[in-house]
């Protein structure tokens, strides 16, 4: 913890002779009319923005508004219906409750957890530590006109693929891995996000065909944690989910094996930011520089998650 403070403190004072770089890691979240008959719900021919639609395990967010006269004008204020896990956020170690045969030894019990609410704010700042596959995953795609296609045969990012995040990859920044830093997964995938709003079929999910990291490479960290006897605070990913699709699918449809990361890390403690954006910036600005994470999350009360403003300061 005191790493991460230290290094927010270094950004920050290097703004008396220059100016940090703040690059957003947000995506907005689109928001939508309510139906006539259910204030809950949204009516998604009706969007408040020209921003489209995105997958979502739920449902698109609704905004109602009124207006609250006065003798200068009026207050325009309303009401948002959204879910928790909904755009850029942030997942707490609460989000996964293990049974007993995937609770670990090193783990926290899932009664001790820490809900949304709960988590301290010092875990929500630390160094970015950069993994950077988009280049990878752009020669994947390539084979099909730099679009994704759910045949494994066309674009492949299953665990055997090579355009995922691989325990090689956590071995090349193992030095890096510290207390309070935050793991940086640039996959280049965000710019599938916006469009088709149907979770399996659209190109961001890809049918569970999608890059992330792989059973491995999960292990691999927490074998380097162990072995440096250190946390990191978090993990920041441009997708649906810091698995690979064929890991957060898992084996069968009945979700067998599935959310490798999840199952392993949130035990531990490790903050999870998935729907991130513009990660290729924090990637390149690392290569001359050095930048600090900065999630702005809802602190809400005995969530599981919820959305962030998350931020890069880089100088």
């Amino acid at each position: 913890m005191r790493t991460a403070l230290i290094s927010l403190v270094i950004v920050l004072s290097g703004c008396a002779t220059s100016q940090p770089t703040v690059i957003d890691l947000t995506h907005p979240i689109p928001t939508f009319h309510q139906t006539a008959d259910n204030p809950a719900r949204p009516d998604t021919s009706k969007p408040w923005t020209d921003l489209g639609a995105y997958p979502i395990y739920g449902e698109q967010a609704v905004l109602w508004l009124r207006q609250i006269p006065t003798n200068n004008g009026y207050i325009e204020s309303g009401r948002v219906t959204l879910w928790e896990h909904q755009g850029t956020h942030l997942d707490a170690p609460s989000h996964f409750v293990n049974n007993a045969q995937s609770q670990e030894a090193a783990g926290v019990p899932p009664a001790r957890r820490a809900q949304l609410h709960q988590v301290p704010a010092t875990r929500l700042v630390g160094p970015a530590v950069e993994v950077d596959i988009s280049e990878r995953v752009k020669r994947e795609l390539a084979k099909n006109g730099g679009r994704p296609s759910p045949d494994r045969k066309i674009t492949d990012f299953s665990e055997t693929s090579g355009a995922v995040v691989t325990a090689e990859d956590i071995e090349r920044i193992a030095e890096r891995i510290e207390d309070g830093a935050w793991l940086v997964l640039n996959l280049g995938w965000s710019q599938f996000f916006f469009g088709e709003s149907a979770v399996p079929k659209s190109p961001y999910v890809n049918g569970f065909n999608h890059p992330g990291m792989s059973r491995r490479s999960v292990d691999r960290l927490i074998e380097v944690m162990d072995r440096k006897k250190v946390k990191i605070s978090g993990i920041i990913a441009d997708n649906i989910a810091i698995e690979t699709g064929q890991v957060a699918h898992g084996d069968d449809d009945k979700r067998t094996n599935a959310l490798h990361g999840h199952v392993r890390l949130l035990q531990r403690d490790v903050l999870i930011v998935e729907n991130a954006t513009n990660l290729d910036r924090v990637a390149a600005a690392s290569r001359s520089g050095k930048c600090t994470i900065v999630v702005g999350a809802v602190k809400l009360g005995h969530a599981t998650g919820g959305p962030a403003r998350v931020l890069a300061l880089c100088n």
